[in-house]
């Protein structure tokens, strides 16, 4: 592959991965406050979500040995 396409894949999955990142961030902590008594109830699978969002880690090995 020419340097171009390899630079613009390297940036597209850089930019997958930290948006993945954020999205957990957001589905870990955040919580809203007019949901904060019952936010287990509303939400039972915010937590599930965000480890499937953290998965995206198992990319960086390949991002960087490519």
């Amino acid at each position: 592959m020419s340097d171009n396409v390899y630079l613009r894949l390297f940036s597209v999955n850089l930019t997958f991965i930290v948006s993945h990142i954020y999205g957990w961030l957001l589905k870990w902590f955040y919580r809203p406050e007019a949901y904060l008594e019952h936010f287990k109830e509303l939400f039972p699978a915010q937590r599930s979500v965000g480890i499937i969002y953290l998965l995206q880690i198992f990319e960086i090995p390949y991002l960087l040995t490519n």
